[in-house]
């Protein structure tokens, strides 16, 4: 399903409508929801949602708060209403209409997941059509992982593939599984044609273990220095490049006049900040910098990667995993009481937290810590505060998640800007189930002839 707004107007237009509504309640999308008992979270909401809003049944909840149901709850503020309608419609719209049936060849499912089936598969058929709709000779798959996409694409396909990715163990599988499935498909074409021995040559993509400097000119070269034969016709694309990586590609493609073609899933939004809290690649566009509250932390970009398609189901099918967010905040809470300098500790030994009781998930933690056994006191204190305060926290959690689609078009809207900013014609497109895949979107963008890059 293809994004309507399409001149600068409209969408600069609706920048400012999204920027309004996050800054109004930007103390939802910035907020830790492990913080909800020590930052009283719950007392930040206006006063009337407390009241009518409080300790909700999880059918409730997700009625209430999560469904599109105006009839569900007529005493609700006007204020929330309000919010809620809004958070509905500001959002790029999240139906990539009938989900296809998984038709990929059966070697091409070996070893990938359901999720990265349906995306290697949906996306390998944008990248046919734009490939030969530019007729580019050779496709550059940045961030490409164990290769699943260029596998598809080179070997499934027959395109001229070759991939970037800078950590070198997923280079050296991406080669790995190359070689099994060459093996595979040249036993299968010998069966085939009766055992006679296949002497043609099978052609996978080629994998480059490589850091790339995007903020250069020489962004081919770095590939390879024969890609600077002014002839080659490059597509750009990267399936869920993380963080800024989606902005360079962006950058690039309308920089480089060799690249024709630019095919951009983005992931990760919060990736763009640093460790020294300065984002890269947000805002690209000339325009958003102008507008008040324009900046956007990295709690607000984590919070635009949650799926609300997958939280829903839980209300459904995992209603105890409710409690996960619960029973973490009032853990921060014994922790902060015992040392403030280790408020929003990571905790990592305590997977399955909803399988626990609440003692042995403490104590782990505590003992993770180094910290003196809980007392009884503290257990006590802890199991009262998760069994009274446990559906305000996913109450509190699930009004948070609205925010997030806004948030992740503020982010699309932004690089489709830049793209017109630069004289280019981009689309955006759901183009994913979103409960299967929930960064959903991509950004498509080819060069006319007429066009110049800037």
């Amino acid at each position: 399903m293809e994004i309507n707004l399409k001149s600068k107007e409209e969408i600069q237009n609706h920048l400012k409508q999204c920027l309004k509504f996050i800054g109004e309640y930007k103390f939802l999308s910035e907020s830790y929801i492990i913080q909800f008992f020590t930052e009283d979270l719950w007392s930040k909401l206006p006063e009337s949602w407390q009241h009518s809003l409080d300790n909700l049944q999880p059918e409730d909840m997700k009625k209430i708060i999560l469904e599109q149901n105006e009839n569900s709850q007529p005493t609700l503020p006007l204020s929330f209403l309000a919010f809620k309608t809004l958070a509905s419609r500001l959002p790029i719209i999240r139906d990539n209409g009938e989900t296809p049936e998984n038709n990929l060849q059966q070697i091409f499912k070996k070893n990938v997941n359901p999720k990265k089936q349906h995306e290697i598969q949906v996306l390998s058929q944008i990248i046919e059509e734009n490939y030969t709709e530019m007729k580019c000779t050779k496709i550059v798959d940045i961030g490409s992982g164990r290769g699943h996409l260029s596998r598809l694409l080179s070997l499934g396909q027959g395109m001229n593939v070759t991939t970037v990715e800078s950590q070198d163990n997923l280079v050296t599988k991406a080669r790995e599984l190359d070689e099994k499935m060459i093996k595979i498909i040249k036993r299968l074409r010998e069966k085939s044609s009766g055992g006679e021995v296949y002497q043609e040559e099978v052609k996978g993509a080629r994998h480059i273990n490589h850091h790339i400097d995007f903020n250069t000119s020489q962004f081919l070269q770095q590939i390879d220095s024969n890609e600077a034969d002014a002839s080659t016709r490059f597509l750009l694309t990267g399936l869920h490049a993380c963080g800024s990586l989606s902005c360079c590609m962006i950058r690039t493609f309308a920089s480089q006049k060799q690249i024709k073609s630019l095919i951009s899933v983005a992931c990760c939004y919060m990736k763009m900040i640093d460790d020294n809290g300065s984002c890269d690649g947000f805002p690209m566009s000339k325009y958003l910098p102008s507008l008040p509250q324009h900046q956007l932390r990295y709690k607000s970009l984590e919070l635009s990667c949650h799926s609300i398609e997958n939280y829903r189901i839980r209300f459904e099918d995992d209603v105890p995993k409710l409690k996960v967010h619960c029973t973490r905040g009032v853990l921060e809470k014994l922790i902060v009481n015992r040392d403030p300098s280790l408020k929003c500790s990571i905790i990592q030994c305590c997977r399955n937290s909803h399988l626990l009781t609440f003692h042995d998930y403490a104590s782990r933690a505590f003992r993770h810590l180094n910290f003196e056994p809980l007392t009884i006191d503290e257990l006590k204190e802890g199991e009262e505060l998760v069994e009274k305060n446990w559906r305000n926290v996913t109450t509190y959690f699930s009004i948070s998640l609205l925010l997030g689609p806004v948030i992740e078009t503020v982010v699309l809207l932004d690089r489709m800007l830049f793209l017109l900013e630069q004289g280019y014609q981009p689309t955006l497109k759901c183009l994913f189930d979103p409960v299967l895949s929930p960064r959903c979107f991509v950004i498509i963008c080819n060069k006319s002839e007429d066009e110049k890059t800037k």
